[in-house]
């Protein structure tokens, strides 16, 4: 898929278009083979990441699938932090404030929406992401960053009541593009002795 994206903007755009599409037919022909209705399938994300041709900022799509239709965006368009999945306690430390209780205050106070958006549109300027400078972050403190926030949902979810969503070691990939483009990984799990101590 990444040798397919090697070309212009307007080609990568467009193959990330025939990708998603190729995707919701998927989608169409499994429903189709197991007599699944379409409506019984959950939503899927799909991130895509691809270098630029020409260009030295890596581009990024976001892909949502949600029964028989796709729909593609192009995303982080200026660097800075991206969260999709279960990450609400990561959203709130970076953003400083919680989704689900900006909609209970609506509720409860009968403010409009329109009110409320504005005035975090203002405290966001002092928000945690806001004061991060993506623009000069090496690509080490880039990874930590990443582990970081993994890391924080997963502790969250372990101490929060019921059955945690995230868990388990965390992957991190890199999308590099000097020296050379290249795509690095570097698995959260590795083999160790019983009784090696650990550390990270």
């Amino acid at each position: 898929m990444l040798a397919e994206l090697h070309s212009p903007s307007s080609g990568q755009d467009n193959r990330v278009l025939e990708i998603a599409n190729d995707m919701a037919a998927e989608r169409v022909r499994f429903c189709e083979k197991t007599n699944t209705p379409l409506e019984q399938l959950g939503d899927t994300t799909v991130l895509v990441a691809a270098p630029p041709n020409p260009g030295t900022v890596p581009r990024f799509w976001k892909i949502m699938l949600f029964r028989d239709r796709e729909t593609v965006e192009e995303i982080l368009q200026n660097p800075g932090v991206w969260i999709e999945g279960s990450a609400q306690d990561v959203f709130n430390l970076l953003y400083g404030f919680s989704l689900p209780q900006q909609k209970e205050t609506l509720t409860r106070l009968g403010i409009e929406e329109s009110i409320i958006k504005e005035e975090l549109n203002i405290s966001l300027t002092t928000a945690a992401r806001n004061r991060i400078n993506f623009w000069a972050m090496p690509i080490q403190d880039a990874m930590d960053f990443a582990a970081f926030c993994a890391n924080t949902q997963i502790q969250m979810d372990r101490f929060l009541p019921g059955l945690g969503n995230c868990g388990g070691p965390v992957d991190v990939m890199t999308l590099e593009m000097a020296p050379s483009r290249r795509i690095r990984s570097f698995p959260g799990k590795s083999l160790h002795h019983p009784d090696e101590p650990r550390h990270g």
